[in-house]
């Protein structure tokens, strides 16, 4: 497919011609193929380029000329219609489309204003396009700070999770640990209490006189002791 265009976009090479797919105007992952694939080849023919097929096809030159002028008397009038008024007058009366502009002048005045609504409009949607493009990928930057920030709090809660679950083991083990101390502990009171006892037994001091004293150097009662003494 071969097309020409003269419309100046920022968007627009100009070169004598370039290719376009129409794949380019749809968003594919990188290595992705195409379903359907049209190719065209799109000629410049602004005034000034691809001159040798201007020189062999004098319609799109006049065609070229004439768009020219429409642009060069757009900067000197307010009016549009003015500006294409003026280059329809002298392409008739430099021989540029003469018969077509005499016979058709009021439908290509109404093309050309047309023409120029549509491209400030297309301007138009292109600035919203690529406005719109802009805040979806600002929102795309928010949206995947955020997934970093929640995966962020995800990390931090198993963390302070794990660290609770690791404080728990701890007391745990420091509850065992304390026990078995105070298991020992008591052990031994009651080890030295029975042998307090037997020692003053040893020195002639009868069963509840040894209990008594007992009793008094451990600050405990004597029931406690009598107790202890009688259950080893």
């Amino acid at each position: 497919m071969i097309f020409c265009y003269t419309k100046r976009e920022q968007n627009v090479p100009l070169v004598e011609e370039t290719t376009i797919r129409l794949s380019d105007c749809f968003e594919m992952d990188e290595g992705e193929e195409p379903c359907v694939e049209v190719v065209a080849r799109m000629l410049n023919i602004n005034y000034g380029k691809n001159k040798e097929l201007m020189e062999h096809c004098k319609p799109l030159m006049d065609y070229a000329v004439f768009v020219k002028k429409v642009r060069d008397y757009r900067k000197e009038y307010d009016f549009l219609e003015a500006a294409v008024n003026r280059a329809i007058d002298e392409c008739i009366k430099e021989n540029r489309l003469r018969e077509f502009l005499e016979q058709h002048r009021a439908e290509v005045v109404e093309i050309m204003l047309d023409s120029y609504s549509l491209e400030n409009y297309q301007k138009i949607v292109e600035y919203e396009k690529e406005h719109m493009e802009q805040e979806n990928q600002q929102l795309k930057s928010a949206n995947q700070e955020l997934k970093g920030t929640v995966e962020s709090m995800k990390n931090t809660m198993n963390e302070i999770e794990s660290e609770k679950q690791t404080l728990q083991n701890e007391k745990q083990t420091l509850q065992t640990q304390n026990k078995t101390l105070q298991n020992e502990l008591n052990k031994n009171i009651h080890e030295n209490i029975l042998s307090m006892i037997q020692m003053a037994l040893e020195f002639g001091a009868d069963e509840d006189a040894a209990i008594h004293k007992t009793a008094e150097k451990c600050n405990m009662s004597e029931e406690d002791i009598t107790q202890l003494w009688k259950s080893h």
